[in-house]
């Protein structure tokens, strides 16, 4: 940073940047399981002004494509290969973590620091993506069952307990009901019966033919 000379024709100036600086890659490495998975990664880095003449000694003024997208591929290729392909996507995080890691240990030798690390992408083939898309539908439709099943049983065991409750219920209703009781009912029958008459006789009476009617009037 800062000015310095430069004697015209026999001095040439190379610009290297001391800002964080963004770059994006895009590699394709193994999984554990042997599935090819296509990985875009953005890192941030940035390099300290002391140590910018060793890296153009070193790399060139072109750091990104000399050094940092070489440690990227084989950094992601190196973690890739622990992980199966579906881990890659349940574990994100952690995997994310390892990458940033042993990338930033990578280019420390290079006198380069890393700042961030993203895994703004995982792709799958065709094949291995829809065999996920097929796996998945299956747990749901397992789930599904489980909890047809967990419905029914909750169903079934209802309709127990109500039935038991109706059960014995009529067992304490027969319990209840003796000899005595009922002829209690008979009294409060007649008893009531009784109230409700107004002390008359009946005026006809029915015989044991329906069409014969006898008159209990007094002959006036």
């Amino acid at each position: 940073e800062g000015f310095h000379f430069k004697v015209p024709f026999f001095d040439t100036a190379n610009f290297i940047s001391v800002q964080v600086q963004k770059t994006e890659y895009d590699t394709t490495a193994a999984s554990k399981d042997l599935q090819n998975v296509q990985t875009k990664l953005a890192v941030n880095f940035h390099v300290t002004p002391d140590v910018t003449p060793k890296l153009f000694q070193s790399y060139g003024s072109d750091i990104v494509d000399n050094v940092i997208h070489p440690a990227v591929n084989e950094t992601v290729k190196a973690v890739m290969a622990q992980y199966p392909a579906e881990e890659l996507i349940t574990k994100r995080e952690e995997v994310k973590i390892k990458i940033e890691t042993a990338l930033a240990a990578g280019l420390a030798k290079a006198n380069i620091t890393v700042d961030n690390v993203y895994i703004t992408n995982f792709e799958f083939s065709k094949d291995y993506s829809n065999a996920i898309e097929a796996k998945q539908v299956a747990q749901q439709q397992v789930l599904k069952a489980e909890q047809d099943l967990q419905r029914v049983k909750v169903e079934a065991d209802q309709k127990i307990a109500q039935a038991q409750a109706e059960a014995k219920s009529l067992g304490l209703q027969r319990d209840i009901i003796t000899p005595n009781l009922i002829a209690l009912r008979q009294i409060e029958v007649l008893a009531k019966a009784v109230e409700k008459w107004n002390g008359k006789l009946p005026e006809t009476m029915v015989g044991g033919n329906t069409s014969a009617l006898l008159n209990l009037k007094k002959a006036e």
